[in-house]
């Protein structure tokens, strides 16, 4: 009898730890954390919303019972609409997007959003250069970086052919190792062509790469536009002057993308789909370079899980989030040509796939421009109004033909009629 319980013990705790190892298996095919299997929709706000349908798709083959509805809001609207549907918590999203226009206001916006950590979002899995703008001044982790932008020059090579006499990206480089050899390069354009080409298409384009590449207008809490920006807006100030820049805007500027008037497109990474769009039979036509002086971040963006937003389908948002943090995930965010901000993206396999549209190991590129760089993100709380502010003045001395001196002016008495006494101002005062 002793034996034959002892065999009825024996068999119990085997199918325990077969069950056991069952529970283990599910785990890795299917997170545990998923709300059933009973189909649920959350609302997801962007504006981009091509970019997170793709993601989308790549999400339901994980969680085909979570459905993501994303609600197209324009960019120039977002901010403002978020933050009116927030204070009134009508029809409040259960993802919102953060863009690096108003990241570091959000940032600062205390009780807005969810710490994510209570949903199962491992900030460890953020790579360590933006890991610094994700936690609001009480230390939560309240907004998951998806990809940081990288800031580059795209080039129009049939127009560094023509004008410049190569369009081989090392022989380009060597030609821009500082911002003052943009100058000698657009006299050089503007020779070759008889004035008919451009070194850029316009102001903002250059202001806003300029300006990111060290956002030191704000130091502390006191603004230094004469001492630190004034300098860069004389450098835009002499592009125009000379004819370096060619002035388009809206649809011509969009038209230029195909008109080979144009050689350098500055902006980011992420810039890639802008210029598919613009130019759909151009495959192979691009280049692109590192800015002059060294790698830096422009852009980028993430998500956040308002407060507000229904408490029955915060599990479900977290995972979609979270999914941007993970192997697919990343792949996903990488084939919407931004930078992923996952710690692990980058595989072999990412790294040396050459992109169709431009011919090139895009990805890699990036890679190895930002690889032991000591690159951090930076977002403030009054960014979106002094940035915003800077390219409006960029746009009119464009357009109005002020000086720099003038434009730096104008943005100094905007931005003071804006934020007040919430900052000083030293010698900008």
């Amino acid at each position: 009898m002793r034996m034959k319980r002892l065999s009825c013990l024996l068999i119990s705790i085997l199918f325990f730890v077969l069950g056991l190892s069952g529970c283990s298996d599910a785990a890795i095919d299917r997170p545990s954390s998923i709300p059933g299997d009973e189909d649920v929709t959350i609302t997801l706000w962007a504006y981009d919303k091509g970019v997170e349908d793709k993601i989308n798709e790549e999400f339901n083959k994980v969680y085909p019972n979570i459905h993501v509805n994303v609600v197209l809001v324009p960019w120039s609207e977002y901010d403002n609409r978020f933050l009116l549907n927030l204070s009134t918590g009508t029809d409040v999203p259960d993802i919102v997007k953060v863009e690096s226009y108003w990241w570091g206001k959000w940032l600062a916006m205390e009780g807005a959003f969810e710490n994510l950590t209570n949903y199962g979002v491992d900030p460890k899995n953020v790579m360590p250069g933006v890991a610094d703008v994700t936690r609001n001044a009480q230390g939560e982790f309240v907004i998951l970086p998806a990809a940081t932008g990288i800031a580059s020059i795209w080039y129009n090579k049939a127009v560094a052919r023509r004008y410049l006499g190569t369009d081989d990206p090392t022989a380009l480089a060597d030609r821009l190792k500082t911002w003052d050899d943009l100058l000698e390069i657009g006299e050089t354009v503007k020779t070759n062509s008889g004035g008919k080409a451009f070194l850029f298409p316009d102001s903002m384009s250059i202001e806003e790469l300029l300006v990111t590449s060290n956002k030191n207008y704000l130091q502390g809490y006191t603004l230094r536009l004469k001492e630190n920006i004034l300098p860069r807006f004389r450098f835009i100030e002499a592009l125009l002057d000379r004819g370096y820049i060619a002035r388009l805007q809206e649809f011509k500027l969009e038209r230029s993308y195909t008109e080979d008037t144009v050689l350098f497109y500055p902006y980011a990474d992420w810039h890639a789909t802008n210029i598919q769009n613009a130019d759909k039979d151009g495959i192979g036509r691009w280049g692109i370079l590192a800015p002059p002086g060294g790698i830096f971040y422009r852009g980028g963006n993430g998500y956040a899980m308002p407060k507000k937003s229904k408490p029955e389908n915060k599990k479900a948002a977290a995972l979609r989030m979270n999914f941007a943090l993970t192997r697919q995930g990343s792949e996903a965010v990488i084939r919407t040509h931004q930078f992923s901000a996952y710690n692990d993206a980058y595989s072999d396999e990412i790294l040396n796939a050459i992109d169709p549209y431009f011919d090139d190991r895009l990805s890699k590129k990036f890679f190895d421009w930002t690889a032991g760089k000591p690159l951090k993100q930076q977002f403030g709380p009054y960014d979106n109004i002094i940035e915003k502010e800077l390219r409006m003045q960029a746009y009119y001395m464009m357009v109005e033909n002020i000086g720099a001196s003038k434009a730096i002016g104008n943005a100094i008495s905007e931005i003071k009629a804006r934020i007040g006494t919430r900052i000083k101002y030293g010698d900008d005062g």
